[in-house]
């Protein structure tokens, strides 16, 4: 866009020499950021009715300590905003990671266990298990993000965790449980990223956890392998996002011509410009006669979502296969910085504008798959038997 740089973009703003506090500066700038954000409207917020409940928050933590202020906040933030381009770092967290002992998945409205990591948790929290409350907190039907529940479920080893679960067939009960420092996850549960395989004599698997520079060199070298399969499922589940100049790169490998990625529309001018990738000349090409299956989740988010998309409207042969919409969560993360706690804020409440995919922003609505694949049990889900996998082989 014009006079717009990718720098502008990288810069993180440092809190320094200040009179106050790190938890007084917190508390300062929460409500402006709030008030700056820009996408109440497509998550179906009211604004002044969030900003009212972040006000009563704060007044609740007023004698709270740094780190349970900002465990308050990123709580809100969770349960309230449902941004995942809005959360705070700290020292309190970074002592040591956050573990989980179990995952849940969301399937007709109920959220299942859909993974215990732990062998004797296992034993009292069977597969499939819908969970209806977490340390107090009750699990309702709107709460359908997986990562917004399974983030309930994290906490620093040796931390108390008090969950109610509903067994099949069975009343519900109350499991307590502590979490470890280490769990083992089983071979399979998160697969590689950049993971290649043939899957028959006709169809390729490409897995891509992550937009990162990395992705461009290792798929253009795997090109010659990849264009002896007629079909290629690229496999965007659970993709978080990265750096959209690498997702640039590697949509050139793709797409045989200039095209454009995005448009932005900066605030509050409303002014519309339009990010252009050149064409490859490169000798590295994927086939011009393939066949893209894309599979997405409620996981893939960001710029993966903007490749997604691309593909979807740039190249001729293309079909998206899902279990749910992508997450709809588009946007550059700036920084403020709190060195002297060690505190970062990660935001989008300071964007200068909003990415539109075909004139849209998909902001709280995502991507939607042309083919819906019904999940029924959690037997369906990756790592287990991969209904969704087995739907786009059939394509």
């Amino acid at each position: 866009p014009v006079d717009q740089r990718e720098e502008d973009f990288k810069g993180s703003l440092f809190l320094e020499d200040s009179l106050k506090s790190s938890r007084d500066l917190l508390s300062d700038i929460f409500i402006p950021l709030l008030e700056n954000y820009a996408f109440y409207a497509e998550r179906h917020l009211k604004k002044e009715e969030v900003i009212e409940k972040a006000v009563s928050v704060l007044d609740r933590s007023k004698r709270a300590g740094l780190c349970d202020l900002v465990d308050s906040l990123n709580r809100f933030i969770v349960t309230e905003l449902r941004e995942p381009h809005f959360y705070i770092k700290s020292a309190c967290y970074n002592r040591k990671a956050e573990k989980t002992a179990m995952y849940v998945f969301p399937i007709q409205g109920r959220q299942l266990v859909a993974g215990v990591f732990d062998d004797s948790l296992s034993m009292h929290v069977p597969l499939g298990s819908e969970l209806t409350e977490v340390n107090g907190q009750e699990i309702t039907k709107e709460d359908l993000n997986p990562k917004d529940v399974n983030a309930l479920l994290k906490g620093i080893p040796g931390k108390q965790v008090h969950v109610t679960i509903r067994p099949e067939g069975q009343t519900a009960r109350t499991v307590s449980y502590v979490l470890k420092d280490k769990y083992r996850i089983p071979a399979g549960f998160s697969p590689a990223n950049f993971d290649f395989r043939y899957l028959n004599d006709s169809v390729a698997y490409y897995k891509i956890s992550k937009i990162n520079p990395e992705l461009p060199l290792d798929f253009a070298s795997r090109l010659d392998s990849i264009n002896g399969r007629a079909k290629l499922i690229l496999d965007f589940r659970n993709n978080g996002g990265g750096d959209f100049l690498a997702g640039a790169e590697f949509l050139s490998f793709i797409i045989g011509h200039k095209f454009t990625y995005f448009d932005f529309e900066a605030f509050p001018s409303g002014h519309r410009d339009s990010v252009v990738v050149r064409e490859n000349a490169t000798p590295f090409h994927y086939r011009p006669d393939g066949k893209l299956v894309l599979l997405v989740d409620g996981s893939t988010a960001c710029i993966a979502e903007l490749v997604v998309y691309t593909l979807k409207t740039r190249y001729k042969n293309v079909v998206v296969v899902g279990r749910e919409h992508s997450r709809g969560a588009l946007a550059f993360i700036y920084e403020i910085n709190f060195p002297k706690d060690n505190i970062v804020v990660a935001t989008n409440c300071l964007d200068t504008g909003k990415f539109l995919l075909g004139g849209q922003s998909i902001e709280g609505k995502g991507i939607k798959p042309d083919i819906p694949v019904e999940i029924q049990s959690v037997l369906d889900l990756q790592p287990y038997q991969d209904k969704v996998l087995k739907v786009a082989i059939s394509q």
